[in-house]
């Protein structure tokens, strides 16, 4: 998957409890995606590092509200980097809103490269048990309903950063980690389309875009 050289910008997306720190926390899972055997560093953008750290330095802040100053902080932080030119990095995100459209296309415009790897669930039912999982664990919770209100949001979205980056990678979480398709040098290749066709679907449907079909924009908010 080796390209151009100039920095990777890496963007993990996915429904709440897809598992997408499994990738984007992982700097020697990344390395194997992009061949960056030689990079001396991946730097890690985590949402959920920035919102404790904002709820220890001020206790009076409620989980939603760290959650959103975080948010904030972290898109800040993604858009300095870009401008700067600055060494290789990644950040996860739900993809239920379109403000990383923005990013990815001024990231283009600054000739970064862009590896879009996104995490799929077999059906939001999945995402819920496997948010609850995480609660019972100690992890932070996400109110069910805006799970369901994301889950469409999040795969619609799909399609345009699968026709927009630079490579792609669909993975389906279930019982373990599987590759379903792949995009490289502008060739999108599917693996297994009938495990996970909701996923799928957007994939096929960037392809139509990318040979004229006009995108609809999701309207949904983070």
């Amino acid at each position: 998957m080796t390209v151009r050289s100039a920095p990777w910008f890496m963007l993990v997306g996915g429904i709440n409890g897809a598992g997408k720190s499994t990738i984007s926390q992982d700097p020697e899972t990344l390395r194997s995606l992009v061949k960056l055997s030689d990079a001396d560093s991946i730097e890690i953008i985590n949402p959920d590092t920035v919102t404790r750290a904002l709820m220890a330095a001020d206790p009076s802040l409620t989980q939603p509200e760290a959650n959103l100053r975080a948010a904030d902080q972290c898109e800040q932080d993604v858009r300095s980097r870009i401008e700067k030119r600055r060494a290789h990095f990644v950040i996860e995100t739900v993809l239920a809103s379109n403000k990383y459209r923005s990013i990815v296309q001024r990231a283009l415009e600054l000739e970064w490269n862009i590896l879009f790897v996104y995490v799929a669930l077999p059906s939001v039912e999945a995402a819920l048990a496997r948010v609850q999982i995480r609660v019972a664990n100690g992890g932070h919770d996400v109110p069910e309903e805006k799970v369901r209100k994301r889950w469409p949001v999040s795969l619609q979205n799909l399609a345009w950063f699968w026709r927009s980056a630079t490579a792609c990678m669909l993975v389906h979480n279930e019982d373990k980690l599987s590759l379903l398709a792949s995009k490289q040098q502008g060739t999108t290749t599917i693996f297994e389309a009938p495990s996970c066709p909701h996923a799928v679907g957007p994939v096929l449907k960037a392809t139509a875009e990318a040979c004229g079909v006009v995108d609809q924009p999701a309207t949904a908010q983070e």
